[in-house]
C-alpha cells in the first residue's frame, strides 16, 4: 500500500473507530499515538493475511480472526469494502459446513465467535445448533482432544458471549480448579489463568439471582486477578502472556489498581516486539496482541448489538433524551448551542446528529462510507483538512469514543461531542 494510501487508512480507522483508550489512563501522549499507529499497522497486516479461499489457515483460526477484527471496531456488515474480506470469510464458512459440523470444544468456540462477528446466529447455522453442541462438549469435558482448561475456558466464554445458560456444575468445575491453584501454589500457565477470569466473567451475570453463587464467582475472579497481577513480570513474560494478562485484568475491572507507570511499561514492552511489516512475528501473536492494543477483550463481543440494527433493522420504540454539541479546537470559531434531542432507544450517535441537524443548520454534516462505518468529513460548514491534519473527532461524554459515530449505540442522557481538532501524526 502506498504511503499516502496508508495515511488515509489510518485516518479512516481512527476517525471511524475512535481513538485508543487502552487499559490505563495514559500520561504520555506520545505512547498513545504509538499505540494508535501500531493498531492500524497490525490490523492492515492481519487483513492482508487472508488467503484466496477467504480463510486464515483453517476454520477455527478464521473464526478467531473475525472475532478479533470485530472487537477492535471492524464492521462485518460492510461486505463491499476492504476487498470483500468479510464476505470471503463468510463464503469460506459456507463452503466448509462439514468441517464446522465436525468441530468441537475450543475450536468450535472460535468458530461460533467468528459467526457472531459475521452477524450470523450460531444456534441456527445451516440446520446446526452450534451453541447447543458446544454446551454438550462443556458438560462432558474432558472429551478427546478437548481436555485442557484453556480450551474449556474458551468454550465457556463463547457460551457466555452468546448468552447460553450454563449449568452451575460447569462453572463450579472451573472454580474448583482455581481453588486448587491458589491453595497449593501449583504452577499453572498465566495464559490459562487469564482465560479462567474471562470465562467466569462472561457467565457471572447468569447467576445474579443466587447471591451465594454470584458472589463466589466474583470472589475467585478477584483473587485470581490479584495473584496474576503480582506474578506478572514485564521484563520476563512473553508477548502472549502479557497480552492475555492485560485482557484478564480489564475483564476483572482491576486495571484501576495498576500504577499508570506499570501499565504504560507493559504497552511499551508490547510495542517493542512489533516488526516493521506491522506483525508481531506470527498470526497467533497478532491475535493475542491486537485486543490489548485496543483495550478490549472477547467479553466486548457481548456488548455489540450492531448486528440487530443493521441486519434486522430492529429498534425499540421507547424514547430517550440525549445531547450533542460541537467544539472548534483547531480554528477560532464560536461553538453553536448544545442540542438536546429525543431519539428512539437503540439509536446511534449518527442518528442523534441527524436529528440535531433538523433543529439547527449548524449541525448539518457530510460523511464518507468506510470499512469501519461513516467517517465525518464536514460539520457546521467546517470541512476536514488532511493536509493540515485537521479532522472531526468523536467523543462521548468528553471521552474519546471507542467505536465510530455510526456504530456507537447511545445510552440515556449520554452526550455526543464532536471536536474539530488538529492531530499529530506523520
Amino acid at each position: 500500500m502506498a504511503k499516502n494510501n496508508f495515511a488515509i487508512f489510518c485516518l479512516f480507522f481512527l476517525a471511524a473507530v475512535g481513538s485508543i483508550e487502552g487499559y490505563c489512563d495514559f500520561k504520555s501522549r506520545i505512547l498513545h499515538t504509538k499505540i494508535s499507529k501500531a493498531l492500524v499497522q497490525t490490523s492492515r497486516w492481519l487483513i492482508n493475511e487472508q488467503d484466496h479461499e477467504g480463510k486464515w489457515i483453517d476454520l477455527h483460526t478464521t473464526g478467531n480472526v473475525l472475532a478479533v477484527l470485530k472487537m477492535i471496531g471492524h464492521d462485518m456488515n460492510d461486505y463491499n469494502t476492504c476487498s470483500n474480506t468479510f464476505k470471503k470469510a463468510s463464503d469460506y464458512f459456507m463452503a466448509n459446513k462439514f468441517g464446522i459440523k465436525q468441530a468441537y470444544g475450543g475450536r468450535l468456540a472460535y468458530i461460533i465467535m467468528g459467526l457472531n462477528s459475521l452477524c450470523t446466529d450460531p444456534s441456527n447455522y445451516n440446520n446446526m445448533n452450534l451453541t447447543d453442541n458446544l454446551l454438550k462438549d462443556v458438560i462432558s469435558f474432558p472429551k478427546g482432544e478437548f481436555n485442557h482448561y484453556f480450551q474449556y475456558s474458551l468454550a465457556l466464554m463463547a457460551l457466555g458471549v452468546n448468552d447460553v445458560k450454563v449449568p452451575w456444575p460447569t462453572v463450579e468445575r472451573l472454580i474448583t480448579k482455581i481453588k486448587h491453584i491458589l491453595r497449593t501454589g501449583e504452577r499453572h500457565s498465566k495464559d490459562t489463568c487469564s482465560l479462567f477470569i474471562m470465562a467466569l466473567k462472561s457467565v457471572a451475570g447468569q447467576f445474579r439471582d443466587s447471591s451465594v453463587r454470584f458472589n463466589e464467582i466474583n470472589r475467585y475472579i478477584n483473587m485470581l486477578a490479584n495473584a496474576l497481577s503480582m506474578k506478572t513480570k514485564v521484563d520476563k513474560d512473553n508477548l502472549w502472556t502479557k497480552s492475555l494478562v492485560m485482557q484478564a485484568q480489564s475483564a476483572a475491572n482491576r486495571t484501576l489498581l495498576w500504577q499508570t507507570a506499570r501499565c504504560e511499561q507493559l504497552y511499551e514492552s508490547l510495542l517493542s516486539m512489533q516488526e516493521r511489516n506491522g506483525s508481531f512475528g506470527s498470526l497467533s501473536a497478532v491475535l493475542h496482541v491486537l485486543p490489548s492494543l485496543a483495550g478490549v477483550s472477547y467479553l466486548d463481543l457481548m456488548k455489540f448489538n450492531h448486528c440487530d440494527s443493521v441486519t434486522l433493522g430492529k429498534k425499540s420504540k421507547e424514547m430517550m433524551g440525549v445531547c450533542v454539541k460541537i467544539e472548534f479546537k483547531a480554528i477560532n470559531k464560536p461553538n453553536p448551542m448544545l442540542q438536546v434531542v429525543t431519539v428512539p432507544k437503540g439509536s446511534t450517535a449518527l442518528d442523534v446528529l441527524r436529528t440535531a441537524s433538523q433543529e439547527d443548520s449548524c449541525y448539518q454534516f457530510e460523511t464518507k462510507t468506510t470499512a469501519w462505518g461513516e467517517y465525518l468529513t464536514q460539520l457546521c460548514r467546517a470541512r476536514e483538512s488532511p493536509t493540515k491534519k485537521v479532522h472531526w473527532m468523536f467523543y462521548v461524554d468528553d471521552k474519546l469514543a471507542r467505536s465510530g459515530i455510526s456504530k456507537h449505540v447511545m445510552k440515556e442522557n449520554e452526550c455526543v461531542i464532536l471536536k474539530y481538532e488538529k492531530l499529530s501524526y506523520k
